[in-house]
């Protein structure tokens, strides 16, 4: 086939077929832009919608984070209020112990006139008054003072004054025995 027509023809043929491929280009790539932009769109949305969702949460956590704060500072008060009690537990002392103690050493015959008990008595001298009906009883008591001295109930015993009559000076106790004392606290813990 011979082609007749003139060359302007022909490249004008030629021009309205390139644009008729350009202008199908344009199309199928605005369509495209228009994909592009409903699909950026809605990831827009959901980003957004999940970033609403997250600083909810994040404002419920900070709420509940606040409650267990002072939930916990309560906790903490009541732990430190708690150990507290358990280091004035631990520092008890039992002055039963000591009382009971005390009536084990002495020998039938002996009588205590009067002990005075407090925080004190681990620290310094107590003085201590007995009254005994024999001399013999006296005697034994003073063994016995002595013998539960330095690892027993006293860490240290000091006799101070010891006195004899024929009379009676308390319901027939006759002699009468003064000791400086001090109570080791082990004892009576």
């Amino acid at each position: 086939m011979i082609n007749l027509l003139p060359t302007p023809l022909k490249k004008d043929i030629k021009a309205a077929r390139a644009n008729n491929i350009l202008v199908k280009y344009l199309v199928v790539l605005f369509f495209g832009a228009i994909f592009l932009a409903m699909i950026s769109y809605g990831t827009f949305l959901i980003l957004d919608s999940l970033k609403t969702s997250a600083s909810n949460i994040i404002q419920d956590n900070t709420s509940k984070s606040a409650e267990y704060l002072e939930l916990r500072s309560q906790v903490q008060q009541a732990d430190n209020q708690i150990s507290g009690s358990s280091n004035i537990i631990n520092q008890e002392v039992k002055y039963s112990k000591i009382l009971t103690g005390l009536a084990s050493i002495m020998p039938s015959g002996t009588v205590i006139d009067q002990i005075s008990l407090g925080q004190d008595v681990f620290l310094t001298n107590s003085s201590i008054t007995f009254y005994a009906s024999t001399a013999d009883a006296v005697a034994k008591l003073k063994n016995s003072l002595e013998a539960s001295a330095p690892s027993g109930l006293f860490r240290s015993v000091n006799f101070k004054a010891l006195s004899g009559s024929d009379q009676s000076t308390v319901n027939g106790y006759n002699n009468k025995l003064t000791v400086d004392v001090i109570f080791n606290k082990e004892f009576a813990s």
